[in-house]
């Protein structure tokens, strides 16, 4: 017996020391029989993971009938491409800001063309890119989890993580999502291309530089968390000068094929617009304030944090073992960016939670009891049965499916979509409001990121919203700052009365003709503001029917038509 773990420590430790082969643990590949290939049953697991995370994301997707959460911005984006005949613009409508359209523009293309080309509308394109690219955000992850943890139980285990922690999906499935979604699918693949690259040492590989240039092109942020990534696979896998070239020749293919982006908004803009942008993400490189993002409930799971904890657990084994890839990569993606940390953190969290499970199985399975020489011939080397083992893993799939599934328990969440009510106020205020009107909308929101009715107001309605904050990040770092500061400020209106809109418009240097209070099933509605305006004589409702309440400034501009004071009352 002790000779035999004796001969399992060795075998274990060349496995270990040896850096041309990923998979970091002995025997966590399953033991294939005649009836089984090691090809039919990855696409088993392949085909089964998509399933479950279609059938999650799809749950929240369906139950709505407008995108979840945000996307009024890019909505407005997609439609200037179309009206501009697939030119670049030079601004954006939105919110008659005259932002510059320096926002990495692939994603509008898509969409814009997709809409063209079918019966669906744009805002059903919307609803269902996103969910698909996230879809197969999860495929592509396997890809890069197979080339870092090699073939067997650690990357199956790691790809049905990565489908059902909340996080990868929760800021991915709305309107928004459809830069955020195809950005990170884009971002995942050139990952797994570039691991490859710099691991094997044969590049530049056309795919990774392909994959990359797309990320770059389709969202900010991943193009950042590609290039970080692939200096992390150049110091650990290409100290040498072939590595140094191929990191080169990677850098300025990129650069040269996203040129048509960048080099037309530098020549529009300047340079500052994009410099100024990259600000509102990450401004203090020298800061250790990323390390605040390491916390049990980085995943957001509703409930216990199950599978956060065996991704901390699983980089600990890693760490343990010698091995701290997968722990340096984790926080260098907190590191780069803390808008989207979470979400690309996953990557590594996954993939060390398969491979603690994998671990974990690999012990039971050394003290699991033989089965019978009938179920054995299925398999090379016989069959084990392990009870707690499969108890536990079965324990753990149950919860997190359904820890997935009420991934939207808490309020706010960006899995919920404007209220049908809210659009419907929103469609009278495009309808009887003077064009160059300006409103405020005021419910007591405390995150703009997903406050719906804010976005998406300018975009349904053709008026200005006086303190929404997307877009302004494309003006300069103080007005995005500026614009943060003011919704915060007016959304604490809701609570107070008439006397904090004139505080708020003062401090701000704001000018409005209209007060939006969006009101649904549910909501608080501002009551305390509502019934400060009703008592306000300058103030006249002038409606306050489905989805809210709206109210005219009377030292604002002139109604569109007086009559309406009376008749929507």
């Amino acid at each position: 017996m002790r000779e035999q773990e004796t001969r399992d420590r060795a075998a274990y430790s060349a496995v270990v020391r040896r850096d041309t082969r990923p998979l970091p643990l002995p025997r966590t590949a399953p033991r294939w029989g005649r009836l089984w290939r090691p090809w039919l049953w990855e696409v088993g697991v392949v085909v089964g993971a998509l399933a479950l995370a279609a059938a999650v994301r799809l749950s929240f997707v369906l139950s709505a009938d407008f995108p979840l959460n945000d996307g009024g911005l890019f909505y407005i984006m997609a439609r200037d491409v179309q009206e501009n005949r697939f030119l670049l613009p030079w601004h954006t409508s939105y919110n008659g800001l005259d932002i510059p359209f320096a926002y990495p523009p692939l994603a509008f293309y898509l969409a814009a063309a997709v809409d063209l080309v079918g019966p669906w509308s744009l805002l059903d394109v919307m609803r269902f890119v996103p969910t698909v690219a996230n879809v197969l955000t999860v495929g592509a992850f396997y890809l890069l989890a197979r080339a870092v943890l090699g073939r067997g139980w650690a990357a199956a285990f790691a790809l049905f993580l990565y489908a059902l922690l909340p996080r990868v999906y929760l800021w991915q499935l709305g309107g928004g999502g459809l830069t955020r979604s195809l950005g990170l699918l884009w971002a995942v693949l050139a990952l797994w291309q570039g691991y490859l690259m710099f691991r094997h040492g044969r590049g530049p590989r056309p795919l990774a530089v392909l994959f990359a240039a797309l990320a770059v092109v389709t969202h900010p942020e991943m193009g950042w968390l590609v290039a970080f990534s692939y200096l992390l696979f150049l110091v650990a896998y290409g100290r040498s000068l072939p590595g140094l070239k191929t990191a080169a020749t990677t850098a300025a293919a990129v650069a040269i094929l996203t040129a048509p982006w960048w080099g037309t908004v530098v020549a529009r803009h300047g340079l500052s617009t994009l410099v100024d942008a990259s600000h509102t993400g990450k401004s203090d490189w020298l800061s250790w304030g990323f390390l605040n993002h390491i916390h049990i409930y980085i995943a957001e799971e509703p409930f216990f944090p199950l599978m956060a904890i065996l991704g901390y657990g699983g980089m600990a084994v890693a760490l343990a073992m010698g091995r701290p890839f997968l722990p340096l990569w984790f926080l260098l993606v907190l590191y780069i960016d803390p808008r989207v940390a979470g979400t690309s953190a996953m990557l590594p969290m996954a993939m060390a939670g398969g491979l603690l499970l994998a671990t974990l199985l690999d012990i039971a399975m050394k003290e699991a009891t033989p089965l019978p020489s009938l179920i054995s011939r299925l398999w090379r080397g016989g069959a084990r049965w392990a009870p707690w083992a499969y108890g536990g893993l079965a324990i753990l799939a149950l919860y997190a499916i359904y820890s997935s599934l009420r991934a939207d328990a808490w309020a706010p969440t960006p899995l919920a979509a404007l209220p049908s009510s809210v659009r419907e106020a929103m469609d009278w205020i495009a309808h009887h409001t003077p064009e160059g009107a300006r409103f405020v909308v005021v419910h007591g929101s405390g995150n703009p990121w997903t406050d719906s009715v804010s976005e998406w107001f300018p975009a349904l309605t053709g008026r200005r919203s006086v303190a929404t904050v997307q877009g302004s990040e494309w003006l300069s770092k103080e007005t995005f700052q500026r614009q943060l500061a003011a919704f915060y400020d007016l959304q604490g209106c809701a609570y107070e009365g008439a006397f904090c809109l004139d505080r708020w418009a003062t401090s701000f240097g704001a000018a409005y003709d209209y007060v939006f209070i969006p009101c649904a099933e549910g909501w608080e509605c501002a009551q305390s503001l509502r019934l400060s305006l009703s008592m306000d004589s300058r103030y006249l409702l002038l409606y306050n029917g489905r989805g809210g309440y709206v109210y005219w400034r009377a030292k604002g501009t002139a109604l569109a038509d007086p009559a309406l004071a009376l008749g929507a009352l």
